[in-house]
């Protein structure tokens, strides 16, 4: 019986899942306006989040859990990527970060689980944002 158990504790498995933002057919939003960004002052910047998951029931994470929320920049990313996206933003004091690109570590253990994101980009101040027309 108790080989049962410690059998149970011991398996794990990963499910991830990707959706369309904007799925619904002949759904479209026109826009003109043009972002004036300052690539002159642009600067790489880096992020990092981290999440312990223990018994799959408590969660801890030493970077908060603030997040970049935008329904169509970053909609398609999780939520440790978002925070990733945060803290670089927060460190770099930057507007956009600009092809940013993520690397993961991810650990299963019998009680808990640990994932890591870091976050490198390109970091550039908006100064506003005009009629493109």
């Amino acid at each position: 019986m108790a080989g049962i158990f410690c059998l149970a504790l011991a398996s794990c498995s990963s499910y991830r899942s990707t959706a369309p933002i904007m799925g619904i057919t002949n759904n479209s939003i026109e826009t003109s306006a043009v972002a004036n960004i300052d690539y002159s002052t642009a600067k790489r910047v880096e992020g990092f989040a981290e999440e312990t998951v223990v018994l799959g029931i408590f969660h801890t994470s030493n970077t908060g859990n603030k997040e970049l929320r935008n329904s169509n920049r970053y909609g398609g990313l999780g939520k440790m990527e978002r925070r990733a996206l945060y803290q670089a933003k927060k460190n770099g004091d930057v507007d956009v970060i600009l092809e940013p690109e993520f690397e993961y570590e991810h650990h299963n253990n019998f009680f808990s689980t640990n994932t890591k994101v870091w976050v490198r980009g390109w970091g550039v101040k908006m100064h506003g944002v005009s009629n493109g027309r």
